[in-house]
């Protein structure tokens, strides 16, 4: 395995062990490194549909980053329980189309100097929230 993928889901585990029973994984878009997050994008997330909707096998895909930290994140911890949610493709399909678009807005937000809202990055369930917040944070008034 990669040696930075390694560090980014050692930092996932570290923030899922401090994160409380019920709540959503604590990791901050604030607290995630300028590497980590440019890693973090996908420039074609359509190439990942098959792995979520027709259950295409990731042993492929094994080492890619975006994918691994993702899957790391969604199964390994949603709301203080191991999530049976990956088996749901469609639902996990729209999380990560939606975790893309939040990492690519964020990141186009830092590289901007605009300022944003802080959040939890892997809120799963408050993404249509988070999204809409966000493009308004960059909408030009």
């Amino acid at each position: 395995m990669d040696m930075k993928l390694k560090q980014m889901l050692f930092t996932i585990r570290a923030m899922m062990d401090k994160t409380p029973e019920g709540e959503p994984l604590n990791l901050r878009i604030s607290e995630i490194p300028d590497d980590f997050l440019s890693c973090w994008i996908v420039p074609d997330a359509g190439k990942y549909k098959p792995y979520f909707l027709e259950q295409k096998p990731i042993d492929e895909l094994m080492n890619d980053i975006p994918l691994q930290v993702f899957i790391y994140a969604y199964g390994g911890r949603r709301y203080g329980k191991p999530s049976a949610d990956l088996r749901d493709g469609k639902t996990v399909w729209l999380h990560f189309l939606q975790y893309q678009k939040l990492l690519y807005n964020a990141s186009y937000a830092r590289s901007n100097g605009i300022a944003i809202r802080d959040f939890r990055i892997f809120d799963f369930d408050r993404y249509p929230e988070l999204l809409s917040r966000l493009q308004a944070e960059l909408s030009v008034p």
